[in-house]
């Protein structure tokens, strides 16, 4: 998803940081094979997943843009990065107008059958037409080991949230500043039927709009998870006035 470039996001680049950190401490030497993402025109997320190890060379990448204006950039980073046409595919469209099945069509023509690591980074509210998306996607397009990493405005348009509210505190987020934090846990559990653990609030200093990033699902049993669970308190409510 492409951003201001010009504008330096010191929050959002340490917060991407300890995501990674994240899914390679709770993935333990794990390399995934197929990467969904929505990266930047500078592809910043698949040069951080790419340092920490969490993906490699080898590693396949489906990437969406919806401006096409920014596609050449795009492609450019990638290539720069080691991701060369035979191992990518772009799609151009808004994200819930990608089918299931046309995702299937671009895991067959890099020669997968699955995607296992999303990171849907999107500046988008997490309402029904989202949910749906990934829910189709995480059932019909993902590995069941599959992790799936959502980045979500946490604000504006909440209506489709407010039945989770009433579930409670989702424990994970209970330090969490903001209030839909909850809530937004609570529904991606739904959609991915995987437990969310890693829940961050958080907004760059000069940007008003809080989001919300999860992760879905882990690969160690749950007892080795908590030390991961816990270094995460360090990214809470990085850009918010104390």
């Amino acid at each position: 998803m492409a951003w201001n470039v010009r504008k330096k996001r010191t929050v959002k680049k340490t917060i991407t940081k300890g995501l990674f950190e994240y899914i390679k401490e709770t993935n333990p030497d794990k390399v995934f094979k197929c990467f969904l993402c929505l990266p930047s025109t500078k592809a910043t997320d698949v040069k951080e997943a790419l340092r920490q190890g969490v993906i490699d060379k080898n590693t396949k990448i489906i990437a969406i843009e919806h401006n096409y204006q920014y596609l050449r950039k795009l492609k450019i980073a990638l290539t720069k990065l080691g991701f060369k046409h035979q191992s990518r595919v772009v799609i151009c469209d808004d994200l819930c107008n990608i089918t299931s099945q046309r995702l299937l069509r671009a895991c067959n023509q890099l020669g997968v059958d699955s995607i296992d690591l999303c990171y849907i980074d999107t500046c988008s509210c997490l309402i029904q037409n989202l949910q749906r998306w990934i829910k189709n996607t995480v059932d019909n397009v993902c590995a069941r080991d599959a992790i799936i990493t959502t980045n979500v405005l946490a604000a504006r348009a909440t209506w489709d949230l407010q039945k989770y509210k009433k579930r409670g505190n989702y424990i994970i987020s209970n330090e969490n500043n903001n209030k839909w934090a909850s809530a937004i846990a609570h529904c991606l559990f739904d959609c991915t039927n995987k437990i969310t653990g890693f829940v961050v609030g958080y907004k760059e200093e000069d940007i008003s709009s809080p989001m919300v990033l999860c992760v879905n699902g882990f690969s160690v049993d749950e007892a080795n998870i908590v030390p991961a669970i816990k270094k995460t308190r360090s990214y809470q409510n990085l850009g918010y006035a104390y």
